[in-house]
C-alpha cells in the first residue's frame, strides 16, 4: 500500500492537485496503472507465456477440477495453503487472478505476439471499474 500512496503523491505533484482532490482522473489522463494492478499485469504476461508454450499443461494445471462440494464455483482451482507465504506463490496467484479476471485467458489465446497482448491487457486493466473506485476511495 505504501507504494500506491507514493504513486498517488507523485500524480498529485505532477498534476498540481491538492491533498483532498481525487486522483482517478489523473490516472486516466496519463494512462497509469495503479500499483495494485502491476502485479496482475506481470502475472498476465506469465499466463500468456505458459499458454503459448504448452496450453494443455496450463489448462491441466489450473483449470477447475469438479468435486462433490463445489460451493465457491470457481473456474480455476487454487491449491490449499497453510501459510501467508503460500498465497504469494505463483501457483496460488495465477488461479486467483483468473478467477477475478477470466477474460485474460481469452485475450492470450487471441493474440499471437506478446506486444499486442500487453497492449490489450493494459487497456483492459485501465477500463476496469474497480481500479477507478479504488483510486477515488484513497
Amino acid at each position: 500500500k505504501n507504494i500506491f500512496f507514493l504513486q498517488k503523491k507523485a500524480v498529485r505533484i505532477i498534476d498540481n492537485l491538492g491533498y483532498i482532490k481525487h486522483t482517478a482522473s489523473s490516472f486516466e489522463k496519463y494512462k497509469l496503472l495503479p500499483m495494485e494492478h502491476v502485479l496482475s499485469h506481470k502475472l498476465a504476461i506469465i499466463i500468456f507465456d505458459q499458454i503459448k508454450h504448452d496450453d494443455t499443461y496450463f489448462f491441466a494445471t489450473y483449470l477447475h477440477k469438479p468435486a462433490e462440494c463445489d460451493f465457491g464455483r470457481t473456474n480455476y482451482t487454487k491449491p490449499n495453503v497453510r501459510t501467508n507465504y503460500g498465497t504469494q506463490k505463483r501457483d496460488y496467484q495465477i488461479p486467483n487472478l483468473l478467477n477475478k479476471q477470466p477474460s485474460i485467458v481469452q485475450i492470450a489465446q487471441q493474440c499471437r505476439k506478446i506486444q499486442t497482448f500487453r497492449k490489450k491487457v493494459e487497456t483492459y486493466s485501465l477500463q476496469a471499474a474497480p481500479t477507478l473506485d479504488y483510486c477515488k476511495r484513497m
